[in-house]
């Protein structure tokens, strides 16, 4: 790992580089899913050469998946182990020495456990106000924080007001002769278009998609020449709208939004219909953040400080603009005068 100058950077930021993971592209829910697939199969045929029992082979299958989900979760619990004995070995003054190691172990792991833990890791112990760019390939290009207050700003690149505010980050670049990175203000057909194609890569659904816009056509043709509609040509579609439209951090009975502030990150968390809100400030000073590169142009955001931790998926426009504010050296509201968000 190699560890890249900030001179000039904001205060407390890091810009670390490092080598690509080993088998980056393979995800710990991808690996699994190709794991079982291979046991079902494998299974089956023996059942089918060896004239076992279906049952006993549908009953082996199982007991080879409880195996494997206990042999994952144990490597889970021996990396987080050793995550906490790397920073149990630091001061409180040197927090980038924990990053590090952590990141140097995150680089021989397949999944991306450790990297996302160690902003929670770091707060748990007390080493508060640091934040983590770690990157690979292209070196990210340098960040401006914002100078001035400015209004709450969902960190959506489809929303409007993110849009006014990359707006204001390039003017203030122009001004003070730096190059912008955050891209110039679009129309509303395309923040449209934006909030489409965001929905599907955060949500790593394109081959999903073209699987339901498949099945969705073929559904609507055999209705067509049928001359009735079938269930196929009505769940296939709402699937894909679902996908397309629905909203990224949406769950069944809540829903999250984040909000950027000067020097902070603003989480609101709605439940039962909008009713019950609840806000959560994470203060840059009283806080640790980490952003590290996920799939093409997303990256994953990892934020903590003494009371809670999250990690999210955002757009690389997105981390340029949550970077800027961020490291702003404005300080954020109290979370009393943000009540009017709940």
């Amino acid at each position: 790992m190699k560890e890249t100058d900030t001179t000039g950077a904001p205060p407390g930021f890091l810009n670390v580089q490092t080598e690509p993971p080993p088998l980056m592209r393979f995800s710990l829910p991808a690996a699994l899913l190709v794991v079982v697939v291979a046991v079902i199969v494998g299974g089956l045929i023996g059942s089918l050469i060896l004239q076992m029992p279906v049952l006993f082979a549908l009953l082996a299958l199982l007991f080879a998946g409880v195996v494997i989900m206990i042999l994952v979760l144990h490597r889970q619990e021996e990396t987080r182990a050793k995550i906490e004995e790397i920073v149990s070995r630091y001061s409180e003054d040197d927090p980038r020495a924990v990053a590090r190691e952590i990141v140097r172990l995150w680089a021989w792991t397949v999944e991306k456990l450790p990297i996302l833990e160690l902003p929670g890791a770091l707060a748990k112990r007390g080493l508060l106000g640091e934040t983590f760019q770690v990157w690979w390939k292209a070196e990210p290009s340098p960040i401006e924080p914002f100078s001035t207050a400015f209004e709450p700003r969902l960190l959506d690149e489809s929303d409007a007001g993110f849009d006014e505010l990359a707006t204001a980050a390039v003017a203030q670049c122009e001004q003070n002769n730096s190059s912008p990175e955050v891209g110039e203000a679009l129309r509303s057909d395309q923040l449209f278009l934006r909030r489409v194609l965001r929905n599907i890569g955060l949500k790593s659904a394109w081959f999903i998609v073209i699987v339901l816009a498949f099945d969705s056509l073929l559904g609507f043709w055999v209705a067509f020449h049928k001359g009735e509609i079938t269930w196929s040509t009505v769940y296939w579609p709402a699937f894909l709208m679902m996908i397309l439209f629905a909203p990224v951090r949406t769950r069944l009975f809540s829903e999250t939004q984040w909000l950027l502030l000067p020097g902070g990150l603003l989480m609101r968390r709605s439940s039962n219909r909008g009713k019950d809100v609840k806000l959560h400030l994470f203060d840059r000073r009283r806080s640790v953040l980490c952003v590290c590169p996920s799939r093409r142009n997303t990256w994953r955001l990892s934020v903590a400080d003494a009371e809670m931790g999250e990690t999210i998926a955002i757009t690389d426009r997105e981390r340029q603009l949550l970077l800027r504010a961020w490291l702003s050296p404005v300080a954020p509201p109290p979370v009393e005068q943000l009540v009017d968000l709940s």
